[in-house]
């Protein structure tokens, strides 16, 4: 498998999101294949999520297509952290990765490789315990060059601001991208960001044992979630709300 791990800091929110995105395919020759067939420069050119979307039509059509890479052939686990705790982005990918090897969602008799962008750097023991579950890491890459990682930057983005809005930072609503029988005029930012990736969580799925009749829950909480122990209640409590378990039932 291929894992590509990124970040998102929302200094709004006093926190950052560490989006890992892992994949049977090589999503770097996917996007950069892509930035070529559009006539762009994949040795130059990279998307970023931070770029204004709503007034470029091209800028919109690349988001499009990174989040269609994210939703068909990717899974995605996230790590929840403090400001201060910047450092330890590299720290909380490791540890994201074991609990990943642990649940089994990561089989440990085959090779993966792990790319994080620049400046999330791994130590020397990061790497070693890395390599003890097969995992070969390259830290501090550049995302023009290992181009998953513009997966990762997206998925990271989309995180943070579903944990903004589920704190109450932002509100905003959108049109709904469901189909025309199902659609309302509008939903929330997080609930539609959430609709597009929610059977992607590296998960176990869960059902009611008192109901017969009830809707899978992906639980996602010990499995594609941490939470660093020096986030503060409140984080904690909008982190877990939001990404601890997630409704499967409507296939819409």
């Amino acid at each position: 498998m291929y894992l590509y791990y990124d970040e998102s800091i929302r200094t709004r929110g006093g926190f950052i999101v560490g989006a890992l995105v892992g994949s049977s395919i090589d999503l770097s020759k996917a996007v950069r294949a892509e930035w070529i067939r559009l006539g762009l420069n994949a040795d130059e050119f990279e998307y970023k999520s931070s770029a204004p979307k709503s007034s470029d039509v091209q800028q919109a059509d690349l988001r499009a297509f990174i989040n269609d890479i994210l939703r068909t052939n990717a899974s995605l686990a996230l790590a929840v952290l403090p400001l201060e705790c910047r450092r330890d982005l590299g720290l909380a990918c490791v540890r994201l990765t074991e609990q990943l090897a642990l649940k089994g969602h990561l089989d440990r008799n085959l090779q993966h490789y792990l790319y994080t962008d620049n400046d999330i750097k791994l130590s020397s023991n990061d790497i070693k315990r890395l390599r003890a579950i097969n995992i070969e890491p390259f830290s501090d890459c550049d995302s023009v060059k290992i181009a998953g990682i513009q997966v990762a930057d997206h998925a990271a983005h989309i995180l943070g601001s579903m944990l903004l809005e589920s704190m109450g930072v932002i509100q905003k609503q959108v049109q709904s991208s469901y189909p025309e029988e199902y659609r309302v005029e509008s939903v929330s930012l997080g609930w539609e960001l959430w609709g597009d990736i929610r059977y992607n969580f590296f998960s176990e799925v869960e059902y009611d044992p008192h109901d017969s009749a009830s809707a899978p829950f992906a639980i996602v909480e010990g499995h594609g979630l941490i939470i660093a122990n020096e986030c503060g209640d409140r984080l904690k409590e909008n982190a877990l709300r939001t990404f601890g378990k997630s409704y499967l039932g409507c296939t819409v």
